[in-house]
């Protein structure tokens, strides 16, 4: 294991990663700051890697959820390009709420709103991988969704109480969600 390691691609391939998730561990797993320790070991905030964290979140979750979608015969065909502007959608219509805090806070709480859909992505996976072994009902996959969707929400909400963000965010995010839903029973 040492000797595959310490092979120069693998190496670099290892420091990256170790980066693109340490510079990005408060909002893969955030946590309230406590007081009474101020020694922490956190990484600086660095905006390369938050964004390439962001980029990468939104494209699995376009990904899986275009996979999803294919299973739900009451919404029109999916299409990757659909299930990937919604995810960049999301960020959009979240940014309008939150443009007047710090640049630094916006990219913290974007960090945060991608983990989220990362976490719901990570949560119908199972429904996919059986799928390929049986037939799911479609009651099945649409229940699945929704219990997904409601394990988002009480995570955003979670989420933004920990980055004390006006709890309005979460309301926003199921707003985002209700009238993209529409959108697509429309189209």
């Amino acid at each position: 294991m040492e000797k595959v390691g310490n092979w120069k691609p693998i190496n670099i391939f290892l420091k990256k990663l170790y980066k693109f998730i340490s510079y990005n561990r408060k909002v893969i797993a955030p946590s309230t700051s406590k007081n009474e320790n101020n020694m922490q070991c956190v990484p600086t905030f660095n905006v390369k890697y938050r964004l390439l964290y962001i980029l990468f979140a939104t494209l699995f979750t376009a990904v899986i959820l275009f996979q999803y979608a294919e299973f739900i015969t009451l919404l029109p065909k999916a299409n990757f390009g659909r299930e990937l502007l919604l995810a960049v959608g999301q960020i959009g219509f979240q940014y309008v709420f939150i443009r007047k805090i710090s640049k630094q806070n916006q990219l913290n709480y974007i960090g945060n709103l991608v983990t989220v859909s990362v976490m719901g992505s990570l949560f119908l996976l199972p429904i996919l991988i059986l799928n390929q072994f049986i037939e799911i009902n479609e009651y099945v996959v649409l229940g699945w969704f929704g219990l997904t969707v409601n394990l988002m929400i009480l995570e955003h909400y979670r989420r933004i109480n920990i980055l004390g963000l006006p709890k309005f965010l979460t309301l926003t995010w199921i707003l985002y969600r209700v009238l993209a839903l529409g959108i697509i029973l429309i189209f």
